[in-house]
């Protein structure tokens, strides 16, 4: 049964995928993950247009960006895994889910852009790893 009322983000995970679609495995120790989905436009404006101005619809992009613990052992895809995505320019297909069937997701492919490693005193060791979308990103359900 899909969950009802408001979602608590900690039931809502990152899985990612090198092999297409077929394999989706959980990101190891996640913390935070944000999806931005954006859209341009592009100015119109020409003489003799009136006040309001003129706009044409532009492309759409998205980005995500995730946030998790640094492990140096075991799991599954975690800072080791995303490192040697960024040097290969590896791309990979991801879902965002809940697991619970009839659960809107979200899903498409990308490359990874950026990798920020955070060593700090006294507190767990994390990386954030932000990707670019390559095409269009898709609405689903959990089945």
């Amino acid at each position: 049964m899909p969950t009802t009322g408001q979602v608590k983000g900690n039931i809502l995970r990152l899985f990612t995928d090198s092999a297409g679609g077929t394999s989706y495995v959980e990101i190891d120790f996640q913390q935070e993950f944000n999806l931005s989905i954006n859209g341009e436009d592009i100015d119109a404006n020409y003489k003799g247009v009136n006040d309001w101005g003129e706009r044409l619809v532009g492309t759409k992009s998205y980005q995500g960006t995730l946030t998790a613990s640094i492990t140096l052992s075991g799991g599954t895809k975690g800072l080791e895994e995303w490192f040697d995505d960024f040097v290969a320019d590896t791309a990979f297909t991801w879902e965002v889910s809940s697991g619970v069937t009839g659960d809107l997701t979200f899903d498409g492919s990308a490359r990874v852009q950026n990798l920020d490693i955070n060593f700090p005193f006294n507190d767990v060791a994390r990386y954030t790893v932000t990707f670019n979308g390559i095409g269009a990103i898709n609405k689903g359900s959990a089945s």
